[in-house]
């Protein structure tokens, strides 16, 4: 305080904070660390490299209307119809699901 730093104290979104950092790191521990015995620092970071290069580019997102990262920070919007068939973890496919909300 004495180098005039302040804690921001805006009000704005304090509870939820961290909740997209939290989410992320337990989706990263669960479906990538807890699974991998990495025996070396480097096998751990070219494993979470790979990950995190799945997690933004390939891994699609509920809450991102089964879009992935890239496709929503990009704005590469394609329409639900022309979308590439993925598979969601029960193996049922995207474009499935997507048609059947849609209809």
């Amino acid at each position: 305080m004495e180098k005039g730093i302040r804690v921001s104290m805006d009000g704005r979104g304090r509870a939820l904070d961290n909740i997209l950092v939290e989410r992320l790191w337990r989706s990263v521990k669960y479906e990538k660390v807890y699974l991998n015995d990495f025996q070396t620092v480097n096998e751990a970071y070219l494993g979470l490299k790979d990950y995190f290069e799945f997690y933004n580019h390939r891994r699609i997102h509920q809450s991102l209307d089964y879009r992935t990262p890239a496709e929503v920070y990009y704005k590469k919007n394609r329409s639900i119809r022309e979308s590439p068939c993925r598979r969601t973890p029960c193996g049922q496919s995207v474009n499935f699901l997507r048609n059947v909300w849609i209809s």
